[in-house]
């Protein structure tokens, strides 16, 4: 799990604009950081899973991802808003599609 202070508060993250990335199973809204290390927020509609167990296991998948090349990303504040199509996915899916390089 990403310490608290790597945890993107989607609240605030909603009201900001910033560039946009499109991808297959979710689309990444990245908005610059006003501190010196980036944070990250995963937001799973009812759309993508129904239950909240479904909800919490792709949100889980998708920071443990992220928690793995956390190091690599450049700092600023990312938020992942997931589509219907992430449900499928698995962790080495979520591994895959979640690379900073692939991002750009």
């Amino acid at each position: 799990m990403l310490a608290k202070k790597n945890r993107l508060p989607i609240e605030e993250a909603l009201l900001r604009h910033g560039r946009t990335v499109r991808k297959s199973a979710f689309t990444i809204k990245i908005f610059s950081a006003e501190n010196g290390y980036s944070r990250f927020g995963v937001v799973v509609g009812r759309r993508v899973a129904k239950f909240a167990v479904g909800r919490n296991k792709i949100r889980r998948m998708a920071f443990s991802a992220i928690e793995r090349t956390q190091a690599a990303w450049p700092v600023a504040d990312y938020l992942i808003i997931t589509h219907p199509a992430s449900a499928a996915y698995s962790a080495e899916q979520w591994h895959g599609e979640l690379i900073p390089s692939s991002i750009s």
